[in-house]
Order: structure tokens, then sequence, then C-alpha cells
């Protein structure tokens, strides 16, 4: 998500209340067909996987993201600046350094 880590942890737990919602409060065979989660038979401790993990090819949710170029802040670029004077400076330089320069 190309947005600030406080409004990212907003939306997540937006999202996290309304599945709850719906999975407590709709109908179980239009939100939550049995079947489509993982559960865990309590008696023999097996897992029975859900066809989510069967059927993920064709799930539109899972379509890749694609790479979206976003400019630095002022700030950053400032710092990289500072940073980058830093290291060309006789103060900033590594005995390494010179034998490329």
């Amino acid at each position: 998500m190309l947005l600030q880590p406080e409004k990212v942890d907003k939306i997540v737990l937006a999202c996290v209340h309304l599945h709850n919602s719906l999975r407590k409060h709709s109908s179980k065979i239009t939100y939550n067909p049995p079947g489509t989660f993982d559960s865990e038979q309590l008696d023999s401790g097996t897992v029975e996987t859900g066809s989510w993990r069967r059927e993920h090819q064709n799930l539109q949710s899972f379509l890749p993201i694609h790479q979206v170029r976003r400019k630095s802040s002022i700030e950053a670029a400032e710092v990289r600046v500072e940073f980058s004077e830093y290291f060309i400076s006789h103060e900033g330089e590594v005995p390494w350094q010179l034998n490329y320069c």
C-alpha cells in the first residue's frame, strides 16, 4: 500500500472488522461457503485444507501487484545529497576509497 503506516493500520483493522462482521451476520452460504477456509478436526488434530488453496489460480483477489513509481520527498532528496557530500569529502573518506578516486 502506498500509504503512511498509520493509515495502513486503520485500513487493515477496518477490513478485519468488516470480514468478521460479514462472517458473523451474513449468510454462511453467500460469504463463507462451507469448505472455503481451512478447518481443524479437533478430535484428531488434522487440518482439512479449504477450497481457496486448490482454486487459487482463478481468484481475482490474488492478481499481481504492479509497481508504481513514486517520487521521493524533498526531505529524502536532501538527506541523500548530505550523505553523498559527506562520503566524497575528506572527512567521510575511507581507506579503500582512495584506490578508486
